[in-house]
């Protein structure tokens, strides 16, 4: 059994302890060697632990209108039903945060730094991504020697939350996150060797972050890139140079 054949009824029957011993073997291996396969693995115990929670406790007794009774238990099966096909349907899409309660910026911190996305997107994909209704040229961070890494969404506090990936040929890595409105996050939240830029267009958020980055070189960034976002306008060559400048005057990224 290898990686690219487990899926989603294979993982959670794994969860349920329903496999053979060597078929989860198999699949323990995988996730060992695949993290976003134990990624999965997490986000499935957590929603199967949420729908046991959801599950309602009923106590059986002669209701004053015996007519009535019959409807009331399907309802409630239907609503529980109901609840765990979205859970289910927010894993599936990858939109599922395993730590409730987590602080935000410690979960973003946690997003960039374990650096794991959907990657199943290619660069051409990204014409597909709405970023304030911009145009798929302003996220083209290739004269910055920047490459599309992948794209991600998670829940905090019942909102969904996204971010885009970037990584360079020395180590570099940025993230920009879109946050809707109700999520408060200000730069000043995060320190050293994390630089953090926010601002707010069309009603969003957002957070560009990267870790270990020379501290002009992400500043250029973050200003063009903050400067396309509210202007809803491509790069032009004058920008894409000035990029093309920091990155080269830059020291690559540290850890």
């Amino acid at each position: 059994m290898t990686s690219q054949r487990i899926g989603i009824e294979t993982l959670s029957a794994y969860v349920d302890g329903e496999l053979t011993p060597a078929e989860a073997a198999d699949v323990a291996r995988a996730a060992a060697r695949d993290r976003a396969i134990a990624a999965q693995i997490a986000s499935l115990r957590e929603m199967k632990a949420a729908i046991a929670d959801l599950a309602p406790t009923v106590t059986l007794r002669m209701p004053e209108k015996p007519k009535r009774w019959p409807f009331a238990l399907p309802a409630m099966a239907a609503a529980a039903s109901l609840a765990a096909v979205l859970i289910l349907a927010v894993v599936l899409s990858g939109h599922f945060d395993p730590k409730p309660g987590t602080p935000l910026t410690a979960l973003f911190e946690t997003h960039h730094r374990d650096w794991t996305f959907d990657r199943s997107a290619s660069a051409g994909g990204l014409a597909r991504v709405d970023y304030a209704g911009s145009q798929p040229e302003m996220l083209d961070l290739t004269a910055a020697q920047l490459a599309f890494a992948g794209r991600e969404s998670f829940v905090y506090d019942g909102r969904i939350l996204d971010r885009l990936g970037y990584e360079g040929t020395r180590g570099c890595r940025l993230s920009l996150f879109k946050i809707p409105q109700g999520v408060e996050i200000t730069a000043n939240a995060f320190a050293p060797p994390l630089h953090a830029r926010v601002w707010t267009s069309g009603g969003n958020s957002f957070l560009l972050m990267a870790q270990g980055m020379a501290p002009r070189r992400f500043r250029e960034l973050a200003t063009v890139i903050e400067s396309a976002i509210r202007s809803q306008r491509p790069f032009d060559a004058k920008t894409r140079q000035r990029l093309a400048q920091a990155r080269a005057a830059s020291r690559p990224c540290q850890a």
